[in-house]
């Protein structure tokens, strides 16, 4: 079954302990979320969970700190989230702002959603991220904290969403036939530095159809 986009959503979140925003996910089969948290503070954990509807988020373990700012980028995952207009809460282990942004999709692994995960902090103008996937047909979804904008997605990736907040902040995502060593881009201006995640989603299996016999007449 070919992953196909769903929905997306971008928000600045004042400094508090919990988050909350509202997210709406289509009733499409297979389908699956991809939130990123942007946080500054560098390689401190200040997420302790993000959650949909009540269920946790697994954490894709592609968190990306750019140390000389304080940037930082991580990204989590979830298979087969409730459908219709549900929250997205993250909660924090101190209060600080975020970026929040999401992606939904159908179409996705709903065993083996995560296919890969790359990380990116430095200061570059091109920020690439580097994924390894293992199964032809994934596609890849990138988040990046660029404090120099404007920045531009790298074709032929889809840019989904930016927010404003000391640069930008992006969420994108890019389709892919053949399994191996790709990568997602996002360019920001010359100087500018950079959090970077990316992760992979595995395509899942052929739609689901209903068999219905015919009657043979003799």
């Amino acid at each position: 079954m070919a992953i196909a986009f769903d929905n997306s959503i971008s928000v600045n979140k004042t400094s508090a302990t919990t988050h909350t925003q509202s997210f709406t996910v289509g009733t499409g089969e297979n389908r699956g979320i991809v939130v990123g948290v942007a946080t500054f503070g560098g390689d401190s954990d200040f997420i302790s969970s993000v959650t949909y509807n009540g269920v946790t988020l697994t954490d894709a373990g592609a968190k990306a700190d750019e140390p000389l700012s304080g940037l930082s980028t991580q990204l989590f995952y979830l298979a087969n989230p409730a459908s219709g207009a549900n929250n997205i809460v993250v909660n924090m282990t101190t209060s600080k702002g975020v970026v929040i942004c999401a992606s939904s999709y159908e179409g996705v692994h709903q065993t083996e959603m995560l296919d890969g995960t790359g990380t990116l902090g430095a200061n570059v103008t091109t920020n690439t991220v580097s994924v390894t996937t293992a199964d032809d047909d994934s596609w890849l979804v990138g988040f990046w904290w660029i404090n120099k904008a404007p920045t531009t997605i790298v074709s032929p990736a889809t840019e989904r969403e930016t927010a404003t907040d000391s640069g930008e902040i992006v969420l994108g995502d890019k389709v892919t036939t053949t399994a191996g060593a790709l990568s997602i881009g996002c360019a920001g201006n010359s100087g500018g530095r950079t959090a970077g995640s990316a992760i992979g989603l595995a395509a899942g299996p052929p739609a689901s159809s209903t068999f219905v016999p015919t009657m043979q007449i003799i």
